[in-house]
């Protein structure tokens, strides 16, 4: 009978697993949902807004001279009021775990919680692809929110504005959004609120033609700009600056957009909840869901600015 070969200690080398799971690289969080308007505990299949019109006063009589306009007949006048609607989106994620995984992955630990902290970013991301959505998509107004209103096109800025073809962002869209934004009276003062900053959402790209621009990197700048020194712009012309690489993007260009908090209202009927439980038309595996309801929507076209930018200049 022959004998078994010796065998080295190198042949003995067995592998080495971790006992913990690592995360990738992703958002984890909302970044716009602290600069908009947000209301929870939403219930129906509709949210209504009332929005009273801005009343301008009427001269009575000549200027100068006041004894001109006396006993005037006056017509009736009614306010003029409009509506808002937000509909809810319901979204929901399972993922699934036989129930041998725990002991056929030996020393590593199932990754059910490690699955509930994936399932909570990806709802932030979801939050913010929402309102990224609404920010410059369709409205819902009129009576039962049966209009579609669009983006006018006075508020989406030329994509060519500041050069003689496409540009990416620039100091020249910066300037025409604050002026856009200023004509319309919709910061920098106490109304339904109070906006007192504007926000502005760019991705790396677009922050990338701002480090290029030597009005925004000369040293006359850099008391606004507080954190220039570690690779960042924050803010800039009374704009908070909000990175995010979710803007939505058609061809080689990025719709980025500035807005004010009252400008955008995000609704949650539901925030997210994760559950596990065991599902019985199958093997038993355990269920881990989580669901939940949301609506975003633009509250006013003037509040939102358009800045369309080409990324490939």
């Amino acid at each position: 009978m022959p004998s078994s070969p010796d065998l080295g200690l190198i042949n003995q080398y067995q592998p080495k697993f971790e006992s913990q799971w690592r995360r990738l690289a992703q958002q984890g969080s909302s970044r716009l949902g602290p600069a908009v308007t947000v209301q929870s505990g939403c219930t129906g299949d509709v949210i209504y807004r009332d929005q009273i019109k801005p009343i301008d006063v009427l001269d009575l009589g000549d200027a100068g001279d006041p004894t001109s306009g006396r006993f005037q007949p006056i017509a009736i006048s009614e306010i003029e009021t409009q509506k808002r609607a937000n509909y809810p989106s319901k979204f929901y994620v399972p993922k699934h775990f036989d129930r041998a995984d725990g002991t056929f992955l030996k020393d590593q630990s199932v990754p059910t919680s490690q699955t509930f902290t994936e399932m909570k970013a990806g709802f932030n991301r979801k939050q913010e692809q929402i309102i990224i959505a609404a920010a410059t998509g369709i409205a819902r107004t009129g009576t039962n929110g049966s209009v579609a209103t669009e983006l006018p096109a006075e508020q989406i800025l030329d994509v060519q504005l500041g050069a003689s073809g496409n540009a990416g962002f620039n100091l020249d869209k910066w300037l025409a959004t604050k002026e856009l934004m200023e004509k319309a009276e919709v910061f920098g003062q106490d109304v339904d609120g109070g906006d007192a900053m504007a926000y502005i959402a760019l991705t790396s790209k677009q922050l990338q033609n701002l480090y290029k621009l030597a009005q925004i990197t000369s040293s006359d700048y850099a008391g606004e700009l507080k954190a220039l020194y570690r690779g960042e712009i924050d803010q800039f012309l009374g704009f908070k600056v909000i990175r995010t690489e979710l803007l939505a993007k058609t061809g080689n260009i990025r719709t980025c957009f500035a807005w004010v908090k009252s400008g955008i209202a995000l609704d949650i009927w539901e925030n997210p909840k994760f559950e596990v439980d065991k599902r019985t038309d199958y093997t038993h595996p355990w269920q881990l869901v989580g669901y939940g309801a949301m609506g975003a929507t633009r509250m006013e076209e003037n509040k939102v600015v358009a800045i369309p930018c080409d990324e490939s200049v």
